[in-house]
């Protein structure tokens, strides 16, 4: 986490995000990745968290592939009112 220093110490976090998120968006830097955000108040910012995954193939669709955290991040919509992410696959309590 040399690139997000402020992310010492919120591993448990990250794994959390990715067992239970808030919402799914496509990646737009990798073709078999994937954004895995938390709910507000989850790391040290109070708009919570991302974590980048990139999957071996598209088969994480199925949950049948493995992937690595390639990164985890603290939300800033100050900074970035609009994540560079793509379309959202997955929302808690939404429609897929």
């Amino acid at each position: 986490m040399d690139e997000h220093p402020q992310m010492a110490g919120w591993e448990a976090a990250v794994r959390d995000v990715i067992r239970d998120p808030h919402e799914i968006r496509m990646s737009t830097e990798y073709d078999t990745g994937v954004a895995f955000i938390s709910d507000a108040g989850v790391g040290p910012r109070p708009e919570g968290i991302r974590a980048l995954v990139a999957f071996d193939d598209k088969f994480y669709e199925k949950g049948a592939t493995t992937g690595i955290v390639v990164t985890a991040y603290p939300v800033d919509i100050a900074r970035y009112r609009t994540p560079q992410l793509g379309k959202t696959i997955y929302k808690k309590g939404g429609r897929k």
